[in-house]
């Protein structure tokens, strides 16, 4: 039930004293999920591609705000899954998102201008 965010806070960052390594020992415990609740929320986050149909439909039907939102839930959602395939906790806001994604790998950074451009595109109908 704890957030990502304060996972991530937990496990990063210099630890300036630790004399008798209790602060070390939990951030052993807390440097990844366990794996069943990993494999939940990679189970989860899959999930909602099951929706892109619907964006298309709306925007067809003249529904553009609606169409937008789904894609932005859906590029949210494959941020979320380059974050769990390279076990990381993901950023609880916005602001350091695409720093910690460019950390994880050059072929990563490829993916962001990638959900960049879907973002950006100007219609749904084309993409």
């Amino acid at each position: 039930m704890l957030p990502e965010q304060k996972l991530l806070e937990w496990t990063r960052g210099r630890i300036f004293t630790d004399p008798i390594g209790e602060v070390t020992e939990v951030r052993k415990v807390l440097a990844y999920l366990p794996d069943d609740i990993w494999r939940y929320k990679l189970r989860y986050a899959w999930s909602s591609f099951r929706h892109l149909y619907v964006a298309k439909l709306a925007e067809l039907r003249g529904e553009t705000l609606s169409a937008r939102l789904l894609i932005n839930r859906m590029v949210e959602q494959a941020v979320q899954l380059v974050f769990l395939y390279n076990k990381r906790y993901r950023p609880g806001t916005y602001k350091w998102m695409s720093r910690d994604l460019g950390q994880i790998s050059p072929v990563v950074n490829e993916h962001v201008k990638q959900f960049e451009g879907i973002l950006m595109e100007s219609s749904i109908t084309s993409s």
